[in-house]
């Protein structure tokens, strides 16, 4: 490593307790003070906190995998969108059953084989506004075995199965704008369990 531009970095000095303005359906939102160790100035920060999600990347069984896809509409996005399948963690519950049990559940498949790809503490949504952690998943030999169980008031599910050469089309034209989903994809070919997007030539 090499210092490019020196900085005086230093942790900021928390004020106080996180006053908490709202909590509703798992969610938490408040603000927390800190103080600058450069100016000795107190700013306050918003924050807020959902339970932990993951993402899972999962691949068909047979000679020629194709990537299993969800799509339905999301409310904060404000449309339908095409992502991985994935959820949220369960107090009390293991990752990998987690995310086991959440593929099951959105595609109806079963994955022969399901590896944690993220970090063991997973990757930061976004420090600066939450404390929120997500994990990634590579699930391959996928099968069908059976319907979806969806929970209530989840809507519908549609299952959808994409070449590596499709996949990759949908992420770099904007189709797929979920960064999990690319971030678990990279993931996945960094394993060599996928194919790296091919580039045209120069």
């Amino acid at each position: 490593m090499r210092v490019v531009i020196k900085g005086d970095v230093r942790r900021w000095k928390r004020m106080g307790k996180p006053r908490i303005l709202k909590r509703f359906f798992g969610i938490v939102v408040g603000h927390q003070s800190f103080r600058n160790p450069c100016t000795g100035k107190t700013y306050p920060f918003s924050f807020f906190e959902v339970a932990d999600g993951f993402t899972v990347f999962a691949l068909t069984a047979g000679p020629k995998p194709e990537v299993i896809l969800v799509r339905q509409f999301k409310q904060a996005a404000d449309r339908v969108v095409i992502e991985a399948p994935g959820g949220q963690w369960r107090r009390n519950e293991a990752l990998l059953d987690a995310a086991r049990r959440e593929l099951r559940e959105e595609t109806g498949y079963v994955a022969e084989a399901l590896v944690q790809t993220s970090p063991k503490h997973g990757w930061w949504l976004g420090p600066r506004k939450s404390r929120n952690i997500a994990h990634t998943f590579l699930a391959t030999g996928c099968t069908l075995e059976g319907a979806q169980e969806l929970d209530r008031g989840e809507g519908p599910i549609e299952v959808l199965a994409y070449t590596p050469e499709e996949f990759w089309d949908l992420a770099t034209n904007g189709t797929i704008r979920s960064f999990q989903t690319v971030l678990a994809a990279h993931c996945a070919v960094a394993l060599r369990a996928f194919k790296p997007r091919k580039l045209p030539p120069p």
